[in-house]
């Protein structure tokens, strides 16, 4: 392995530390999970700038692993997992023809959202819950807003690191 390789092996094990940690507190406050896995996945998309694509994914499952571990709530590990972990890796794949990439990521959203319903209503059930079935229709209409909103925020903050962030922190200096 080259040293560089090493010092970005190095900075995807921290950041996956900091990922788990940021997890952990937003479990803890109990109303944060959904704000602590977006700002999760600002490290996995730093890391992808910074990295490369395999560092950024051996981070997000290192930080999945972890947070399976550590964190009572499984359902926000797993959406840590798909969320913050695969999907900002997955969006820069993505066609650059803006109403095909747009087409596919709600299908994309769509099918989270989805998976995410499931669970939860089949997997984590709770007992004696009183959510109606007429509710998943709404639950999965916010849901896919909620992604399309997560996707602009995505775009928007990845912009703005590469922009104004990256070349303050010139974390290139260290991994070379």
């Amino acid at each position: 392995m080259k040293r560089s390789d090493i010092k970005k092996l190095t900075l995807a094990a921290v950041c996956a530390g900091l990922s788990a940690v940021i997890l952990y507190l937003g479990y803890l406050s109990g109303v944060l999970d959904l704000s602590a896995i977006a700002l999760c996945s600002l490290v996995t998309l730093m890391l992808r700038h910074e990295t490369g694509r395999r560092f950024a994914a051996i981070s997000a499952a290192a930080c999945t692993a972890l947070s399976l571990l550590i964190l009572p709530n499984k359902l926000m590990a797993l959406g840590y997992s798909v969320l913050a972990g695969a999907y900002p890796l997955l969006r820069e794949s993505l066609p650059r023809k803006p109403a095909l990439s747009w087409i596919i990521k709600l299908i994309l959203g769509a099918a989270i959202t989805a998976s995410y319903l499931l669970l939860i209503r089949f997997v984590f059930t709770v007992s004696g819950s009183d959510v109606s079935e007429a509710m998943y229709p709404l639950f999965a209409v916010a849901g896919l807003a909620a992604f399309a909103v997560y996707d602009v925020f995505l775009g928007v903050m990845s912009r703005y690191y590469v922009t104004r962030i990256r070349p303050r922190l010139r974390i290139d200096r260290f991994l070379k």
